[in-house]
């Protein structure tokens, strides 16, 4: 970890470092000359410094140490020169791991559609219903959860097959479970959250249905449908879809685009694996 801390203060202060790093040279130079020249300048005035080897052993001496502090200074580059390889393999290996997480992401995102039923076909998965309880994900029993407009107050309720005026079909045909699945109509920017979440399953289908009095009410043309959700690895999307009135009857219109609003750990806990790498 020291280690560590004075490659980082290395890399913070290059100027300074660079200048130490010269101070050094200067002074292995100007050593190297009094290592060599003070025995001659002691002898000169006492006589117990014998000078006893000749200028081929002064050179060979001299080229020792530089060569010693040449390999001083190459050794310091070469360890240098690894931490950056070093880092640079840590940095390819999380780019990596993070495309793959990013491949695994996208291949397994929930995508939905939502398709309008005929009369008909409410008639029949209401009849269904009656035999088979598990069709319907947004009943309770026999009811289908209705979000009602009118002029008063825009609410989720529970509700009978009383007066259906439109119910919507949400076929999860992405290549994963959704997770906590919440339903909101927006209109401007107010939201209206149904208060139940629900879990879709791959090419499983869940209903809703929308009430309204045509005669009192006017869809805002800002109305929007928003599915909100999470896949395996817990990350939240969004997908929106937007609501309108033609020929007195309500549409919904489908966008395959989905937005990630919070992404949870890189999916899965990518930082724990760059920290892992990076020690």
């Amino acid at each position: 970890m020291e280690k560590k801390n004075l490659f980082k203060r290395i890399e913070q202060h290059k100027i300074i470092t660079s200048i130490i790093i010269f101070i050094v040279i200067i002074v292995i130079f100007i050593l190297c000359i009094v290592v060599i020249q003070l025995p001659y300048a002691i002898g000169k005035y006492h006589s117990f410094v014998i000078i006893n080897f000749h200028a081929s052993d002064l050179l060979t001496f001299l080229g020792s140490y530089l060569g010693l502090a040449g390999t001083i200074f190459l050794g310091l580059i070469t360890i240098w020169q690894n931490k950056k390889l070093r880092e640079e393999s840590k940095a390819k290996d999380i780019n990596r791991l993070y495309s793959e997480n990013e491949r695994i992401r996208l291949q397994y995102v929930p995508s939905f559609l939502i398709q309008g039923m005929s009369s008909e076909e409410q008639r029949d998965i209401h009849s269904e219903n009656v035999a088979k309880e598990s069709l319907w994900t947004l009943i309770n029993q026999t009811n289908p959860y209705t979000f009602q407009f009118d002029n008063k107050e825009l609410k989720w309720i529970d509700s009978h097959w009383v007066s259906i005026r439109k119910c919507f079909q949400i076929l999860n045909c992405g290549n994963n479970t959704a997770q906590d699945v919440k339903i909101i109509i927006k209109i401007n920017e107010n939201e209206y959250p149904c208060v139940k979440t629900f879990s879709i399953d791959k090419n499983s289908t869940i209903y809703f249905r929308v009430d309204f009095d045509k005669s009192t009410f006017t869809l805002n043309e800002n109305t929007l449908l928003l599915l909100r959700f999470k896949d395996t690895f817990q990350n939240d999307y969004e997908q929106i879809f937007k609501m309108y009135v033609k020929d007195d009857n309500i549409y919904i219109e489908n966008n395959s685009k989905i937005n990630i609003v919070n992404r949870w750990n890189l999916t899965p806990s990518l930082e724990n694996l760059k920290n892992e790498l990076m020690k």
